[in-house]
């Protein structure tokens, strides 16, 4: 989406995408981002990783209560 539009994206401008789709419950396009930036070699923050981990883990155990319901 980034390349379409011919926008460059850096480390901040990143964080700051991935932060707010994080926080309006978007977490699937917060993580094309985020494997976007790696893409482009750009190291995230802790905080973009921390934030990411922290929703795939609630994901996770969200499905795995409901298989064993």
């Amino acid at each position: 989406m980034v390349n379409k539009h011919m926008l460059s994206l850096d480390k901040s401008a990143f964080a700051l995408l991935i932060h707010g789709l994080y926080k309006a419950n978007k977490s699937k396009w917060a993580y094309h981002f985020f494997k976007e930036m790696i893409g482009k070699n750009i190291v995230p923050k802790y905080q973009t990783c921390h934030f990411l981990l922290e929703e795939f883990k609630l994901i996770y155990i969200y499905r795995h209560a409901a298989k064993n319901i």
